[in-house]
C-alpha cells in the first residue's frame, strides 16, 4: 500500500495510487462496526424477567430458576456487566450484592439480544434480589436499578409458605371498603 499507514478507522484507498487511478471522486470509507450497522452503540431497553416471563417468583428451597434480560440496542458494540445477587441476610436492610457471573458479549446486527442468568441460589429461605449490573455502555438510558425479586420458602415436598412466604401471590379484587388512603404502600 505504498507505505501509507491507515489510522482513525478510515481506509484511505491507497491502492488507487498504486494502480495509477485518480483520487477525484474517491471518498473515505468508514470501517468501525458502529458506522457499518447504523451508529453509536447504545442500550435502548433492558427487560428483566424470570424464564417463565414473571417479574416476581415464589420458589421451594432447592428449586432451579434462571432469569433473562431482553436487551434492545442501537448500533453495535461490547456489552459488559455482571449478574449480581443479594441474599436474604441483607435484603431486609441495605442489600449487599455479590457477583454470580460476569457478562461480556459483542452485540451486533439484530437490535435485540436475550441474556440468560446462571442458576440462581435457592437454598436459604427468604427474599432474594437479582440484578444485571451493566457497566458498558453507560446504562443511564435504561434506568438505574434493574432488579428482580424472588422468595424461597420450604423445601420441595413440604408445604410452601414457610418462613412467612405465601404459596402463591395473587390479587383478585380490592378488599371491601378499600380506598387509596388505606393502601399497603
Amino acid at each position: 500500500m505504498n507505505g501509507t499507514r491507515m489510522q482513525g478507522g478510515v481506509v484511505a484507498v491507497a491502492l488507487a495510487a498504486t494502480l495509477g487511478l485518480s483520487w477525484a471522486g474517491m471518498s473515505a470509507v468508514p470501517t468501525s462496526a458502529a458506522d457499518r450497522v447504523g451508529g453509536t452503540f447504545a442500550l435502548e431497553r433492558v427487560d428483566l424477567k424470570f424464564a417463565g416471563g414473571e417479574k416476581v417468583r415464589v420458589l421451594a428451597a432447592g428449586q432451579d430458576v434462571r432469569a433473562e434480560a431482553e436487551i434492545t440496542f442501537a448500533g453495535s458494540g461490547q456489552l459488559v456487566g455482571a449478574w449480581e445477587i443479594a441474599e436474604p441476610v441483607s435484603t431486609a436492610g441495605a442489600p449487599q450484592f455479590r457477583t454470580l457471573e460476569l457478562v461480556s458479549r459483542l452485540l451486533g446486527v439484530g437490535r435485540r439480544e436475550v441474556l440468560s442468568s446462571p442458576l440462581l441460589p435457592s437454598v436459604v429461605p427468604g427474599t432474594y434480589l437479582l440484578r444485571l449490573k451493566i457497566t458498558t455502555p453507560a446504562p443511564e438510558a435504561v434506568g438505574a436499578a434493574l432488579a428482580l425479586r424472588y422468595f424461597v420458602g420450604a423445601a420441595s415436598g413440604e408445604p410452601a409458605g414457610g418462613a412467612g412466604i405465601p404459596e402463591s401471590l395473587s390479587v383478585r379484587e380490592p378488599a371491601p371498603g378499600a380506598s387509596p388512603e388505606n393502601r399497603m404502600f
